[in-house]
C-alpha cells in the first residue's frame, strides 16, 4: 500500500520527488505537492582528511568550535583572570589552550583578530582584540546567557624542557687498576718493561719504562710515580695473605694499552677502571627541541653541567635517553642534564569537526587502515570538542534507556587511577650471555608508571610537565622507586630506603647505586597499572536514589562475569587480637579514587594469617669491611631464647657455611630441576632433585653426590670419597620453617694453603633449570672460610734474600 510519495516503507530521511504536469495556461490549482514533516537526523562524512598525531614541527594544532562557556573574564590582571560564567555584560574569555598561534606551522603567537574566528549562535561575530600570550579573546557583540559561543584557533603543542640531576650516577669508587700478580716482578729491558696506559678516558697513550732488574711492588711503584704522569699515581698495597701488589690511580679513568710489560704485571690490554662517564637522563626519547618530538642525536640540543661548569659530551642516544661525556666526574661530582622531550606520545588529537560520530579508516597515508577503532583509539565529544584518544582511555556509553533517568555519563564517572605497589620482592637481573647475576640491578614483577599525582615525589609542576594527563603512563624515573634492602619485608623496611640510579620501564629494570650482597633482597615500592582492553557493563537491577537503587558491573572480557561483588554477612568480634607489623601505620592498604564517596560502613573478614609469626633475627646495621684485631676478637654474649651466652672467637679458623634463607617443609621440584655446588673449590657434578619433598630428602642427595666425588683437589687435599661420609649438607629447623646448610670441608690454617668456599653455581647444560631459589638460595652466592677473621698487621718482607 503506497504511503505518501512511496510505494513501500522508507526510514526516516531526507527525500525528493519531482512530479511534472501538462503545460496549460491556467493555474495550476489541481497540481499537489506532498510533503513530510518530522524529525530526522543528518550525517556528514569527511575523506582522507590529513591531521598531525601528537605535536608538529611544521603545523599548528586547529580547534575548532570550542566552547569558552564558564571561561569568560570576570576580573583580575590578563596573565592571571578570574573566570566565570556569562552574565550578559562580559565580552572577554579565555581559550583552553593558549598562547593562541597564527596557523601557519612556525608557532608564532598572534594578535591577528584575522587568525581567529568567533560565532554567536551559528553567525560570525567581530572580534575586537586577540591576546596570544594570555589566550584572552574581546568580542564586539554582547551576547545573552543563552547564546551559544563558538570559537576557531590554533595552538602550538610544544616539546618539553627538563633539567635532570643524574650526580647518583657518579660512581663511588677511584679509578684504580691493582695488578693481578704479586711481587717479585723479573724486569728485562726490551722485553717486558713497558706499560702504556690511557689517563682520563684520552685517546693518547702514556708509555712507562721499568727499570730493569729484580724489582717488588714499591719499585714498579716508584717507577710510575716518577714519569709524573699528571693525575697519575702508584702505591704498594698488601692482598690478605700479606702479598704485594702494585696499585695505579687516576682522577678518572685508566685504560690499560699493549705495553709489554702487561704479562709480569698481571694486566691485560684493555683493561679498565669503568667510571661512568655515560649518564642516562629520566625522560625519553630526547628529542630536538623542534616541536616536533623528533628524536636526537645532536649534542648541542642539550646542556651538561658537571660541578657548575658546562661540558660538551662526547655523544648523545636519544633513543636510548644516553649522554656520554668527556670523561668521568670525579667522586662526589654534582652533574645536571637539560634536554627537551615530547609528552604528547600516545595522548590525543582535535578533530576537525564538532559531535564527530565515528572515525573509519586511519592510517599514514590516504586509502590505509593503520590504526583500528577500539584496540588502537576511541572518539570522544567533550561537549563541543571531538577528540581522538590514542594510549589508555575510557568511554562512558549509554545503552537502552527506559522511561527513567539515563544511566549514561551523568550517573557514573569514570577515572583512571595507577595502583601503587608497596614493598614487593624483586629478582636479580642475570646477563644472558654471561649468565652472571647483578649485584646492583633488579627485575620488577611489574611495568613501572608515573603514578596519578597524589603523593608523588616529583612535585606537582614536575608531575603535570611529564605526564601531561597521561595515565598508565610507562616511567623511566628511579625517583619514582622506592627500594629497601633486606633478609625480609620486615627486616627491610626498618632500614632507610637505597639510592636507585636508573629505571628502565623497557625491560622492568631498576639500578642500585650501592651492590646488595647474595644473601639480601631488594624490596620495590611503586606505581603500576594493569589496564586491559575490556567493556564493563551496567545494568540495573533497581531504580532509585542512592541507597535505594542497585546495579550489576560485568565484564566482557571475563566473558560477561560480574566483578566488584560485595558479600555482606554477620558482624562479629575476633576471637584474637590482630597482631600489625611494626610502621604498618604508614603504609595505606586500601585507597578510594575520585567518584562521589557515600556514608557506608565496610566490614573486613579475615581468611587467614597472611603473613604467620615469622621467628626473631637481627642483622648488624654496618656493611663489611670490619676491623678486627686479636684483643677485640671475641664475639658473644649473645641470648637466645633465653639460653646462656653464645660467644665466638674469630681469632680461630673456620670452614665456609652457606645458609639458605627458611622455606617450607614441603617441596616441588620439576623433571629439570637440579642444584649445582662448588665446594673447596671443586665443581660438584649437578644434583637432581626429581620427586625430593622436603629439605631432608636434599641434604641426603646432595650428600650421597658429594662423598662420592673422586676429583682430585689443587690444593692437595684429599678426595670427597675418601673423607666420606663427609656430611656437609643438613637442615636446622626454624619455627614451622626448614634451612638447608651448606659446610665447606677445609677449615684452614695460617700455612696451609687450603681451599675453603662454598658457592651456588647456575646449571649450564642442557635441559637442566636452576632450583637454587625453591632450596632459599641464590646463582653465584657464596661463602668462604679462613683461618681467622682478623685484620692483617702491616708486614714487610724484603725483596732479595740470601745466605
Amino acid at each position: 500500500m503506497p504511503i505518501g510519495p512511496f510505494t513501500t516503507y522508507a526510514p526516516p530521511g531526507v527525500y525528493t520527488r519531482t512530479t511534472q504536469e501538462p503545460v496549460i495556461g491556467q493555474l495550476l490549482g489541481g497540481l499537489r505537492v506532498p510533503v513530510l514533516i518530522g524529525v530526522a537526523q543528518e550525517s556528514l562524512s569527511q575523506t582522507d582528511f590529513e591531521m598531525v598525531r601528537g605535536s608538529s614541527s611544521s603545523a599548528d594544532t586547529p580547534i575548532f568550535g570550542e566552547d569558552p562557556s564558564g571561561r569568560w573574564k570576570i576580573s583580575g590582571p590578563d596573565n592571571n583572570p578570574v573566570l566565570g560564567t556569562q552574565n550578559g555584560t562580559y565580552t572577554i574569555f579565555k581559550v583552553r589552550n593558549f598562547p593562541i598561534v597564527d596557523g601557519e606551522g612556525a608557532g608564532r603567537v598572534t594578535f591577528d583578530v584575522s587568525k581567529v574566528s568567533v560565532f554567536v549562535n551559528g553567525v560570525q561575530t567581530v572580534i575586537g582584540n586577540v591576546d596570544g600570550t594570555n589566550g584572552l579573546l574581546t568580542i564586539l557583540t554582547q551576547v545573552s546567557t543563552t547564546d551559544i559561543v563558538s570559537v576557531n584557533y590554533y595552538f602550538r603543542r610544544n616539546d618539553t624542557t627538563v633539567t635532570d640531576n643524574v650526580s647518583d650516577q657518579v660512581s663511588n669508587d677511584s679509578a684504580t687498576l691493582i695488578t693481578s700478580k704479586y711481587e717479585i716482578y723479573n724486569i728485562t729491558t726490551g722485553t717486558n718493561d713497558e706499560l702504556k696506559l690511557f689517563i682520563d678516558d684520552s685517546s693518547i697513550s702514556n708509555t712507562i719504562v721499568l727499570t730493569p732488574g729484580i724489582r717488588n711492588a714499591l719499585d714498579i711503584s716508584n717507577d710510575i710515580n716518577a714519569a709524573l704522569i699528571s693525575g697519575l699515581s702508584a702505591v704498594s698495597v698488601p692482598d690478605n695473605q700479606g702479598f704485594n701488589h702494585v696499585a695505579i690511580t687516576a682522577k678518572n679513568n685508566i685504560r690499560i694499552g699493549s705495553g709489554n710489560a702487561n704479562g709480569i704485571l698481571g694486566y691485560n690490554p684493555g683493561d679498565y677502571t669503568n667510571r661512568t662517564r655515560e649518564f642516562r637522563v629520566f625522560q625519553g626519547p630526547i628529542v630536538d627541541g623542534s616541536d616536533g618530538g623528533i628524536t636526537t642525536t645532536d649534542t648541542s640540543k642539550i646542556v651538561v653541567i658537571v660541578n657548575g661548569v658546562q661540558t660538551i659530551p662526547v655523544s648523545v642516544d636519544g633513543l636510548n635517553r644516553l649522554v656520554t661525556l668527556t670523561q668521568a666526574p670525579d667522586i662526589g661530582a654534582k652533574v645536571t642534564i637539560q634536554y627537551w622531550f615530547n609528552t604528547f606520545q600516545d595522548t590525543f588529537d582535535y578533530l576537525p569537526n564538532s559531535n564527530v560520530i565515528t572515525v573509519g579508516d586511519v592510517g599514514i597515508s590516504p586509502g590505509r587502515r593503520d590504526f583500528l577503532n577500539g584496540p588502537d583509539f576511541i572518539v570522544i565529544n567533550n561537549n563541543d570538542q571531538s577528540k581522538i584518544i590514542w594510549g589508555t582511555a575510557y568511554q562512558v556509553v549509554s545503552g537502552e534507556i527506559t522511561n527513567n533517568t539515563p544511566f549514561d555519563s551523568t550517573q557514573i564517572t569514570a577515572l583512571l587511577v595507577d595502583d601503587r605497589v608497596y614493598a614487593i620482592e624483586t629478582k636479580r637481573y642475570t646477563d644472558v650471555l654471561t649468565n652472571s647475576v647483578s649485584t646492583t640491578k633488579f627485575i620488577l614483577p611489574l611495568k613501572p608508571t608515573t603514578g596519578n599525582g597524589r603523593d608523588t615525589p616529583l612535585g606537582l609542576n614536575l608531575f603535570n610537565s611529564v605526564s601531561n594527563g597521561r595515565i598508565d603512563l610507562p616511567t623511566n624515573r628511579p625517583d619514582l622507586i622506592t627500594v629497601h634492602i633486606g633478609k625480609n619485608v620486615r627486616d627491610a623496611l626498618a632500614k632507610p630506603a637505597v639510592k636507585v640510579v636508573e629505571a628502565d620501564s623497557s625491560e622492568n629494570s631498576f639500578t642500585l647505586k650501592d651492590p646488595v650482597s647474595a644473601d639480601l633482597k631488594a624490596f620495590a615500592t611503586f606505581w603500576y597499572n594493569t589496564i586491559v582492553d575490556d567493556l564493563y557493563t551496567f545494568n540495573i537491577v533497581t531504580t532509585g536514589p542512592s541507597g535505594t537503587g542497585r546495579f550489576t558491573v560485568s565484564s566482557r572480557l571475563n566473558n560477561g562475569a560480574a566483578i566488584m561483588q560485595t558479600r555482606f554477612g554477620v558482624k562479629s568480634s575476633l576471637p584474637e587480637t590482630v597482631q600489625w607489623p611494626s610502621g604498618v601505620e604508614s603504609i595505606s592498604d586500601a585507597f578510594h579514587y575520585g567518584g562521589s564517596p557515600v556514608s557506608e560502613t565496610v566490614s573486613i573478614t579475615f581468611d587467614s594469617s597472611l603473613l604467620p609469626a615469622t621467628n626473631a633475627s637481627f642483622s648488624n646495621a654496618l656493611s663489611e669491611p670490619y676491623d678486627i684485631y686479636s684483643a677485640l676478637s671475641i664475639f658473644g654474649g649473645i641470648v637466645i631464647d633465653g639460653n646462656p651466652p653464645v660467644s665466638v672467637d674469630l681469632s680461630t679458623g673456620f670452614s665456609a657455611k652457606l645458609l639458605g634463607q627458611p622455606v617450607g617443609t614441603t617441596l616441588v621440584f620439576t623433571a629439570s630441576d637440579v642444584v649445582v655446588l662448588n665446594i673447596d673449590g671443586i665443581n660438584i657434578n649437578s644434583v637432581s632433585l626429581t620427586g625430593l619433598a622436603n629439605l631432608t630428602a636434599v641434604a641426603v642427595a646432595i650428600n650421597a653426590v658429594i662423598d662420592a666425588d673422586t676429583q682430585t683437589h689443587t690444593d692437595l687435599s684429599s678426595t670427597f670419597s675418601t673423607t666420606a661420609p663427609n656430611n656437609l649438607v643438613s637442615v636446622v629447623t626454624y619455627g614451622s620453617l626448614e634451612i638447608l646448610k651448606i659446610s665447606g670441608r677445609n677449615t684452614k690454617s695460617l700455612n696451609d694453603g687450603l681451599f675453603s668456599n662454598v658457592k651456588i653455581l647456575t646449571p649450564t647444560l642442557p635441559g637442566q633449570t636452576d632450583a637454587s631459589s625453591i632450596l632459599g638460595f641464590s646463582p653465584n652466592l657464596e661463602n668462604y672460610g679462613n683461618y681467622d677473621a682478623l685484620n692483617r698487621s702491616p708486614v714487610l718482607h724484603s725483596s732479595n734474600s740470601g745466605p
